[in-house]
This record gives structure tokens, C-alpha cells and sequence, in this order.
């Protein structure tokens, strides 16, 4: 299909931007040359890794992109059960706190980490497409879009099948070292485990797998070597047809997801009007939270007096806005003089305090001497809307804020949590960083935390 007018147009004025030239010239191949599977729910990451671009500089580019309009936001919802997309939104508003599949007959909390995937397709009035979504499909369909949308972004099943209630059926794959999770769907609550260890086995290996009446697979091996491995499955006490599938634990390296995109300090600044519904709470299970504040704020106003202060105060925003933007996060919100910011990756956001607390104290003397005080922790949180903006929630967001008050000038003081991170720790490995441990009480909250600064 060819690209409208107005399509050339809006490409003209994406290569007017200072975003990714490689990604731009990646975009103008998809619509031109790509087919109609290609330019549907595009995932920026995969793309991001096939064409050796940073990620964050390739999310920013179709964020730019979709703001003038070539293609749509899609806000996927990603069934656990069977790994279907039986819903997706165009609008973040339109996510709803559970979930639902037609497939699995499943009703589920929707976590905006784990289940919500951020792509993008290209819209109509810049190449038409024709492609069925998942939950308009018959079964046989449906079973089409999870093998061509899984493998293309390499999230296929180790193994996979169906199995029936008057036979045995073999459902084979190839194992590497690693720990897997089968299951039948509908039935994921009965999930079981599967380590296959570092030896190799040069023959087949079959393990006798039992589906109970409540969908529960009965096995007795959970240990196995790397090689072929062949489930040999019966259900003769359940009721119909359904699936078996294997899949490996771990985290996704191509998974854009709602809680990753709704950080990024690009997607707040070209879409504003992007919010949560006021009526819906979403659970974050992690994310990191910085707190800052300006030492002596009050004083500084009296020493330079009101506008000096309120245009130094104005100059430190920029400068914070700037670090956390290129550190993949994105600020929640201000709070008089003091900043909450949110990052999905730890080692990032101890980057983004590190860089914050260089650039303070190289420019001290043009910024009135003006120092500020850092606190970050990571743990689960509660997504909301709060006046018309995403915000967070929860007994993460209070601990940080806490543990930024443990801080004095100029320092950064982060939490036990943040420390056990293993890129945090890299960070401070390479950066020479010289880090204090100390505890402290946090006002409000019981026991004595284990902090850490520098």
C-alpha cells in the first residue's frame, strides 16, 4: 500500500526533528515497503535491537512520530493465561483495573509493568492496513495471531499444543539451561515450575504429564537436562480441548511496557492530555522514585530576594528535567521547590542523582550557589490519575520521600533495596563512587532502615 500526501508530509516534518535518523529512516521503510503485519502494533524495542539504536532514543522518535500524527498509540493488554492481546485502547484513559479474555475465560488485575505493552501502528490517513486483532478472530485464527506475533518478537512457547480428553497427545521442544513455567490456560493459577539444568542429554527425554479435571498439570519430574523434551499429555478427567504450554521465566529485553513508556520524561511533555482514568488505581509491582528538595530554600529567597530566587529555582527544574529525560525517567510532578521523579531501571535513576549533583556543583556559582538534597528507593506503587496527570502512591513513594529528608546538600542518599540492585552496584563500581552506609529512623514509618550515601 502506498503512503498518502499527507503521510509524505509528515514524514517531511519527523526529519525536521532532532530525533534518531536511523530509526526515522527505519520508519519510512515500514510504511513504505513493509506490509500491513509490519506496520501493526509495532514494538519500538525489537526494533531498537535489530537496528543496534538506543532504545530510549527510538521510543522518542515514534513518540515524536505519533504526536504529528503517523501513527496510533496502542495500549495492549497481554492475557497471562495464554499470552493473547484480547484487549488494547488508544488512550490510557481507556485501561480499566481488570482485564478480561474471551480465550481463557479468565478475568484478571491488570499490572501496568507486567500485562500493558506500549506499540504502535500506523494510522489510517497515512497508509491504510487490513489486519484481524486477536479477539476477532475464530480459535484457529486467534491460534494464527499468537504464532505469528509471538515469534515475531521472539516470545514463542518453548512448547505448545493442544491437548484432548480422549487421547495422548506429544507436545515436544528444544531446552536450553533455564527455569520454565507450564501451564494450561484458563488454569495459570496452577502453573508449575521446570528447571533444566546445565548438563546436556543426548536422547529424548519424555515426561508423563496428567491434566486433572481442574486443569491442574499432575507431573512428577521438575528437573530435567538441556536436549529435546517431549510432554506426553493426557486429560482424561478434563472436560474439552484446551492447551499446554511451556514458556521460560524471566524478563522480557524487548518488552515496552506502560509503566516504562508513562516514566518517560518525552511521553509527558507530547502527551499531556494522556492520563489515567480518574475512576482506576493500577498496581506498579516496581519502580524507582526520586525525591528532591533545595537546602535552605526559605534563606535563598531572602538572600538574592523573590525573583533572583524564583528564576535560580526555575533554572534548577531545567537542569533536573534534562539529566532524568536522558536517563529514561520522567518527572512526576513538583511540589514547591521540591521534584518527584520516576524511573524504570535503577542503575539509570542512581545516574540521573549522580549527574544531577555534578552538574549542581559545577554551576554553583551561576546558580546562586543553590545545592539540593536527593532520596531514591525502589518498591511496588499505586498508578492514579491526580490532576490530570499519571502519578504514584503507596508506601514506596513515602519511603522515598522519607529517605530524602536522611539527605544533606549536595548528597544523595539511597535505600537498601536501590543497593542490592546489581547495575546500581556496577554503577558505583565504574564511577569510583564513595558510598557511606549508615541507618536512620524515617519519620512515620517503624523499624530502622538501612541507608546509603555518597
Amino acid at each position: 500500500m502506498s503512503i498518502t500526501t499527507r503521510g509524505r508530509e509528515l514524514l517531511r516534518q519527523l526529519q525536521e526533528t532532532d530525533s534518531d535518523q536511523i530509526i526515522q529512516a527505519v520508519i519510512l521503510n515500514l510504511l513504505q515497503n513493509g506490509s500491513d503485519w509490519d506496520c501493526y502494533k509495532i514494538n519500538v524495542f525489537r526494533l531498537a535491537q535489530e537496528f543496534k539504536v538506543s532504545k530510549t532514543e527510538a521510543l522518542r522518535t515514534f513518540l515524536f512520530a505519533t504526536k504529528l500524527g503517523l501513527f496510533d498509540l496502542n495500549w495492549d493488554i497481554y492475557c497471562p493465561s495464554c499470552m493473547g492481546l484480547p484487549e488494547y485502547y488508544s488512550h490510557i484513559m481507556g485501561l480499566k483495573n481488570r482485564a478480561h479474555c474471551g480465550l481463557c475465560t479468565f478475568d484478571w488485575d491488570l499490572d501496568l509493568a507486567e500485562q500493558v505493552e506500549v506499540t504502535f501502528t500506523v494510522n489510517p490517513n497515512v497508509r491504510s492496513i487490513d489486519y484481524v486483532d486477536f479477539k476477532d478472530r475464530n480459535f484457529e485464527g486467534m491460534m494464527e495471531y499468537l504464532d505469528e506475533n509471538l515469534g515475531r518478537e521472539g516470545r514463542a512457547f518453548t512448547a505448545a499444543d493442544c491437548f484432548f480428553p480422549d487421547r495422548i497427545v506429544d507436545i515436544e521442544g528444544e531446552f536450553v539451561e533455564g527455569h520454565y513455567r507450564l501451564w494450561v490456560p484458563e488454569h495459570a493459577n496452577f502453573a508449575k515450575d521446570l528447571i533444566v539444568g546445565s548438563k546436556v542429554c543426548p536422547e529424548t527425554q519424555i515426561v508423563e504429564v496428567v491434566i486433572s479435571k481442574d486443569g491442574e498439570p499432575q507431573l512428577d519430574t521438575l528437573e530435567l537436562a538441556m536436549g529435546k523434551i517431549v510432554f506426553r499429555v493426557s486429560g482424561p478427567d478434563y472436560p474439552e480441548f484446551n492447551g499446554f504450554l511451556v514458556y521460560p521465566v524471566g524478563p522480557l529485553t524487548n518488552w515496552v511496557s506502560a509503566a516504562y513508556v508513562a516514566c518517560q520524561q518525552d511521553f509527558r511533555d507530547l502527551f499531556e492530555a494522556e492520563f489515567l482514568s480518574p475512576e482506576s488505581a493500577f498496581s506498579v509491582k516496581s519502580i524507582a522514585l526520586m525525591f528532591t528538595d533545595i537546602k535552605s530554600s526559605t534563606e535563598l529567597y531572602e538572600q538574592v530576594g523573590d525573583s533572583k530566587a524564583y528564576s535560580l529555582v526555575q533554572r534548577h527544574f531545567e537542569i533536573m528535567k534534562k539529566i532524568i529525560r536522558d536517563c529514561e525517567g520522567g518527572i512526576v510532578k513538583t511540589i514547591g521547590d521540591a521534584v518527584m521523579a520516576a524511573f524504570p531501571l535503577d542503575q539509570k535513576a542512581i545516574e540521573a542523582c549522580h549527574q544531577i549533583q555534578q552538574e549542581f556543583r559545577k554551576q554553583k556559582e551561576e546558580l546562586g550557589g543553590l545545592e539540593i538534597k536527593i532520596g531514591l528507593h525502589r518498591g511496588s506503587a499505586i498508578a492514579v490519575s491526580n490532576n490530570k496527570s499519571n502519578d504514584f502512591f503507596g508506601g514506596c513513594v513515602n519511603t522515598a520521600a522519607r529517605i530524602q529528608g536522611k539527605a544533606d546538600a549536595g548528597q544523595v542518599v539511597i535505600s537498601q533495596t536501590m543497593m542490592e540492585d546489581q547495575g546500581v552496584r556496577e554503577y558505583i563500581e565504574k564511577t569510583g563512587l564513595q558510598i557511606k552506609e549508615f541507618r536512620a529512623e524515617l519519620k512515620g514509618l517503624q523499624d530502622c532502615f538501612l541507608l546509603y550515601s555518597f
